[in-house]
């Protein structure tokens, strides 16, 4: 009964002060309630769905969010043998993470033998982890993690060179960056101003090289520390959501930037527009063909060496679900392909849901190689390991592979579960894992998603997780031999 009824209930991240509540509840009620868990969850699942249906008893909400934290802080990571490794994170100071935002702490191993897929829409539910079963590694294979920090190149060299140390310490192997203009200073970082390719000030074609200059340089970085670049192309935000680049006013987009958040403005003449594809097709082949005077003056096609993975653009199916914009990325697929070598990968760039992440077509489509999984509304372990082995499912049907390329919190004491329950979920289903997004500073003031390694919980949570597939015990899914 219990899941049923709290898959009703409405998530308790909703808002700053039910945070704050809840936590204080929690805290008191851990001294006092010491009733056996599966009894605490019946409890607290009633009365959470009895404060979220009426509006006269708020109080009965987070008594009943308190009750499920309690009981799922019973959980039993620390029993389950494969996720021994991951229990302490919690115990290092730094963040704080004694209240469970929305991830359940449970383990994977745990729960109801059943083997039916968790579903993959955004459910809210506490509901008890399945033991559904991870698919088996292909022979021989390994994972790896990377992380996002979409603008390192427009840090000072100083900086970057302590992000590149930091990541590469850490084990981390890619690093993904966009082609997109940067404000300087941006996210109180040391970024200096970086112009849109295809600045807001001419016509699409009209090219301003300073950002593909500043990624040269970091390809060159990069290499020395033994990582790799996926380099997205365009930023779905530059359509005058978070900014403006040349398209806005070429097609006569409504610009609502820099106030871009949950509603977004309409962007889709950019992808039904037949002279807006020709001077996009014509972007990704001025881009791949620019050559890096620092590794050899290879063009960008050819520097297998320096980059792991090209996406056309950064979450492009935020536009529209139909089929113009499901056959979009395969089109553009097929302008890249002609300028790549075989062992620099195509990714989708992602979508912002599990659900959007991985259309069929993406799997359809010849040309592309990696269908990349973005999400930040799965609150539930079912969903979230839902998500990630559904996709893994398809990809190995279609010949394919997948990431978990983008995830994380923008509340600064629920970052490590955050990093926990997705890195958990790509590490049994033997997926690699970027979490968004490292950057030097991290952001602590809960308005935003950046991470470092000062964020010690967090930081100690991801190094574990990469700790966990570079020693084997959890085997890849997929070969990367261009990775790995």
């Amino acid at each position: 009964i219990c899941p049923f009824l709290a898959s009703l209930s409405v998530p308790i991240h909703a808002s700053q002060r039910i945070r704050k509540c809840g936590k204080l509840i929690i805290e008191a009620s851990s001294s006092v309630v010491k009733l056996p868990q599966q009894l605490l969850l019946v409890i607290g699942c009633r009365l959470r769905l009895l404060g979220a249906i009426s509006h006269m008893v708020p109080l009965c909400f987070l008594l009943g969010c308190a009750l499920i934290a309690k009981a799922n802080s019973r959980a039993q990571y620390e029993t389950c043998s494969d996720l021994a490794n991951f229990s302490s994170a919690h115990e290092v100071s730094g963040e704080d993470s004694s209240f469970i935002q929305r991830k359940p702490h449970r383990s994977p191993c745990n729960g109801s033998s059943s083997t039916q897929l968790p579903g993959t829409t955004g459910a809210t539910t506490w509901a008890v982890a399945p033991s559904s079963t991870p698919l088996p590694g292909s022979s021989g294979a390994k994972n790896w993690a990377g992380a996002n920090s979409y603008f390192l190149y427009a840090l000072d060299s100083q900086n970057l060179s302590w992000a590149l140390g930091n990541m590469s310490k850490a084990g981390l192997k890619v690093v993904r960056i966009f082609i997109a203009g940067i404000p300087e200073g941006f996210k109180g970082t040391s970024a200096i101003q970086v112009s849109h390719f295809e600045p807001a000030s001419g016509d699409p074609g009209d090219y301003n090289y300073q950002v593909l200059d500043l990624i040269n340089e970091l390809m060159a970085e990069v290499v020395k520390y033994g990582m790799k670049l996926s380099i997205v192309l365009h930023d779905r935000y530059a359509l005058g959501c978070y900014s403006d680049d040349a398209y806005v006013r070429y097609l006569g987009i409504d610009s609502i930037a820099p106030n871009c958040g949950s509603d977004v403005n309409n962007a889709s003449a950019f992808y039904y527009n037949t002279s807006a594809i020709m001077h996009f097709d014509k972007r990704i082949q001025t881009i791949l063909q620019y050559r890096n005077t620092k590794l050899g003056n290879k063009s960008w096609g050819n520097l297998s060496e320096a980059i792991a993975l090209v996406a056309p653009q950064n979450e492009a199916s935020i536009a529209l679900d139909n089929e113009v914009i499901r056959g979009w990325h395969c089109g553009r697929a097929k302008v890249m392909r002609q300028y790549l070598a075989p062992d620099i990968l195509i990714a989708t760039g992602g979508g912002q849901t599990f659900e959007t992440s991985q259309w069929l077509e993406h799997f359809q489509c010849p040309e592309m190689d990696v269908i990349t999984l973005h999400d930040y509304t799965a609150y539930s372990w079912p969903a979230i390991y839902g998500g990630v082995h559904t996709a893994a499912t398809l990809a190995v049907a279609h010949g394919k592979r997948i990431i978990m390329e983008e995830y994380g919190s923008a509340n600064y004491s629920y970052r490590p579960t955050d990093f926990q329950a997705f890195g958990f979920a790509a590490i049994q289903n033997g997926v690699p894992f970027m979490p968004w997004e490292y950057m030097l500073p991290g952001n602590t003031d809960n308005k935003d998603y950046e991470f470092d390694q000062s964020q010690t919980a967090t930081w100690d949570m991801l190094k574990q997780q990469v700790d966990a597939v570079e020693g084997g015990k959890y085997p890849g899914k997929f070969q990367w031999p261009n990775i790995l």
